[in-house]
């Protein structure tokens, strides 16, 4: 009969092989597809307007009247979305709504306020009199919104988890802090790696923010960890188990504890995106992915990759005694 260390073998390798098949997936699809965010050149075609348009139900008539402009002119569009206007300031909602059409970069500027002009002439009409509409054009520079604080918030949070990691290897030594620094990556390249598989619609900042936050988030959890083996491993009855079973017993005691860390941090991302105007909302709820994977990693992997670091340092650690031992003898004799 198989044995149970046979079963966890075999376990961990399967889930530590389709972890590496995910990522290569996802490092082929960033390659030919990128993310599937709000990234990239091109120009844009806005019609903003305020909530009368919307009770009147006239969002469809301003619609048609932007398309019907551009079949006029014959240019095509590679993108239409309606949002609800996000004052860039404050995080808030103006209360207006904005029609986005995007454009390829090869459009001529003539043809698009030629464009503004028409759809302008025809939405201050008067049915739409009270609509407060505005029509602009303009081109995009590649930046999605929000991109410079996303940016420095994903250095900040790499910052972070650097000095956690240094925090680690001071408090529960460098095998730990070795072994975090690779759950680390893990988590971070696997949660790039699923927003390139799933083409969640988020911008590339943002996926590097979400990625540098798994990283803190698995550093947090392994912390937990690591705290709870370095109380269980001085015990005797531990001292008796080889790498991979006190290992094993140790994440039987923690794994309670992640879990219900992980569960108040889901329940703190829904109810801010619940409660959250629609423009933060976008990047809340994906960071949910994160916590996903750092949870896969942190109750699956980390004990099986673990262990072999556990048992390598042990060796040293034991041989070293033996060497300490060898040399008091003779300094005796």
């Amino acid at each position: 009969m198989m044995s149970n260390r046979s079963r966890s073998d075999k376990k961990f390798l399967l889930f530590l092989i389709l972890s590496v098949v995910v990522i290569a997936i996802g490092a082929v699809l960033f390659g030919v597809f990128g993310f599937a965010g709000t990234d990239g050149a091109g120009k844009s075609f806005e019609v903003s307007y305020d909530t009368v348009v919307v009770i009147g139900e006239k969002e469809e008539a301003v619609q048609k009247v932007c398309e019907d402009a551009f079949d006029a002119k014959g240019v095509d569009y590679l993108d239409k979305t309606v949002v609800d206007e996000l004052d860039t300031t404050y995080f808030t909602e103006t209360g207006n709504h904005m029609l986005r059409y995007t454009f390829d970069v090869e459009v001529e500027d003539s043809v698009l306020e030629a464009l503004r002009e028409s759809v302008q002439a025809t939405l201050s009409g008067a049915e739409y009199a009270d609509a407060d509409i505005s029509v602009v054009w303009h081109t995009l520079d590649g930046k999605a919104p929000f991109s410079d604080e996303l940016w420095r918030g994903a250095i900040a949070v790499a910052v972070g988890t650097v000095a956690a990691l240094i925090y680690v290897a001071f408090r529960f030594g460098i095998g730990n802090a070795l072994a975090g620094l690779a759950f680390c990556a893990h988590d971070a390249l696997l949660t790039a790696a699923l927003f390139a598989v799933t083409r969640i619609p988020v911008a590339s900042a943002a996926v590097l923010l979400y990625a540098a936050l798994a990283s803190l988030i698995s550093l947090l959890l392994w912390t937990i960890h690591s705290a709870k083996m370095r109380e269980k491993f001085k015990e005797p009855a531990f001292k008796a188990l080889d790498a991979e079973e006190a290992v094993a017993q140790s994440y039987s005691l923690s794994a309670k504890t992640v879990l219900w860390i992980v569960c108040a941090f889901a329940a703190v991302l829904l109810i801010v995106g619940g409660i959250a105007v629609s423009g933060v909302r976008l990047y809340v709820y994906p960071a949910l992915l994160p916590l996903a994977v750092c949870t896969y990693s942190s109750l699956v992997l980390s004990p099986g990759l673990y262990a072999p670091v556990k048992a390598a340092f042990d060796r040293r650690k034991l041989k070293h005694r033996r060497y300490i031992g060898k040399a008091k003898k003779e300094e005796e004799t």
